[in-house]
């Protein structure tokens, strides 16, 4: 079974880096579930499109799926730590989503999106952020190289979160992948992050277009 997170925007910062002058940018999130993030950076003044194919529901529709997202995700925790803080964490998080999904879904912000081709979207964005298991378990059933390479269509730059697989190890498909990312003049990335409450994860990997061109 996929694990399910929560995420709020201080995840995103720890998680990806994103620095004052990357948050100006052309953002799409996907798949982004349950979370806060757009929410958040929407009130600092920022944009961001976040994607999903379950962003078809409406809000009461998304109000039951989100609790029951909520009670999956703590369900997955393990059970002899000590995760109140981190649940809090979460409940505040899908409240956050829940009272700007309404208003979000109006402005485009959230949007739905299933799997690829991802054609109405190609080149919109200048950088992706992804929180999907894609190396064992992410929600398309393409594989992993044509999955990277549609994901690579999206943006100029993709960054990918979690890099191990359920089982908190390495996926061999990544060395083939990213080969074959730089035989397409991809740059490629392993870059090492700082986020405690997930231990195994603790990296993402980066990917950008040497040259790319961004539609109006």
């Amino acid at each position: 079974m996929n694990k399910t997170w929560i995420y709020n925007l201080d995840d995103y910062q720890s998680i990806f880096g994103l620095t004052a002058q990357e948050l100006q940018k052309r953002i799409l999130d996907f798949p982004s579930g349950i979370s806060s993030v757009n929410a958040e950076l929407y009130a600092k003044g920022f944009y961001m499109v976040s994607a999903d194919p379950a962003y078809q529901l409406t809000p009461e529709e998304m109000r039951i799926h989100a609790y029951e997202m909520l009670q999956t995700s703590i369900q997955q925790l393990e059970p002899d730590n000590n995760h109140f803080s981190l649940i809090s964490k979460w409940r505040m998080s899908t409240e956050i989503f829940l009272s700007d999904y309404a208003l979000g879904k109006k402005e485009g912000r959230y949007k739905v999106l299933n799997h690829p081709p991802f054609q109405p979207l190609e080149n919109s964005f200048e950088l992706l952020l992804c929180t999907d298991y894609l190396f064992t378990a992410n929600s398309s059933s393409l594989p992993i190289q044509q999955m990277m390479e549609e994901l690579c269509n999206l943006a100029m730059e993709v960054r990918i979160f979690p890099l191990p697989n359920l089982q908190s190890a390495v996926a061999s498909e990544l060395g083939p992948v990213m080969l074959a990312l730089q035989n397409r003049n991809f740059g490629v990335e392993v870059r090492g992050v700082a986020y405690p409450e997930r231990k195994e994860a603790n990296a993402i990997l980066r990917v950008w277009a040497k040259e790319c061109t961004i539609s109006n």
